[in-house]
């Protein structure tokens, strides 16, 4: 893990942000399921299940924090059954790092309360509807809540996981790849977490926003 001065900038006194990457040694602190709103504006923000990460040094103890979070599913969007199915593959490959392949698919219910609508091989009429979709992922967020809660705060069940920049470089949160997460054991010649070339592009972007800030800020640039 680098050293990031903006980190020092935005969260002095507390942990600093666990930075965009491949990262380890990360444990689940918390879930939330409720949903936030824009404090400049008050309007509803479009993302679900806010997960706190915490991630941990070689010798235990905790040094950086991020949330994560996944966005609605927009049903006027002809993409809008893709999304869903990434959003639940990414939480199946968190899962995944608690629970055997087995357990998932026994245990973590992606259709709560739709079951028969599933048997009928048509969705169709639950992603495009805004309200229907809204309950979908609601109830998806609590299923998943359900099987994470008992490791909580478990630091011996680590995980790796992918963060990513957005477009513009300035903020992080998950790749947009369906395998974000794996055990922390994994060794790197085995592993599946990849960053794309879109991805790795985020970062040169993500420098250059980092130098325009210090130097709006006066501060010069040092590499730890």
């Amino acid at each position: 893990m680098g050293f990031n001065i903006l980190n020092v900038v935005s969260n002095e006194g507390s942990l600093v942000d666990i930075e965009a990457g491949i990262q380890g040694n990360i444990f689940i602190k918390d879930i939330d399921l409720e949903k936030r709103t824009n404090r400049s504006t008050g309007e509803q923000i479009n993302r679900n299940t806010y997960v706190t990460l915490v991630q941990l040094d070689d010798a235990g103890e905790e040094v950086a924090q991020r949330t994560i979070n996944w966005g609605d599913v927009d049903p006027t969007k002809n993409y809008a059954y893709n999304v869903y199915c990434r959003n639940v593959a990414q939480m199946v490959s968190i899962l995944e790092c608690f629970y055997t392949k087995e357990e998932v698919r026994a245990n973590f219910n992606i259709f709560k309360g739709y079951e028969d609508t599933v048997l009928s091989s048509d969705l169709t009429p639950i992603i495009s509807d805004r309200m229907e979709s809204d309950k979908l992922t609601d109830q998806l967020g609590i299923e998943f809540k359900k099987l994470l809660e008992p490791f909580f705060g478990n630091k011996e069940h680590l995980m790796k996981i992918v963060l990513v920049f957005d477009d513009r470089g300035q903020n992080v949160n998950l790749s947009s790849s369906v395998a974000i997460a794996e055990r922390n054991e994994v060794k790197p010649e085995d592993s599946i977490l990849k960053l794309t070339k879109r991805e790795n592009d985020g970062f040169k972007k993500a420098e250059e926003f980092k130098a325009t800030m210090l130097k709006e800020q006066g501060i010069e640039e040092t590499n730890f």
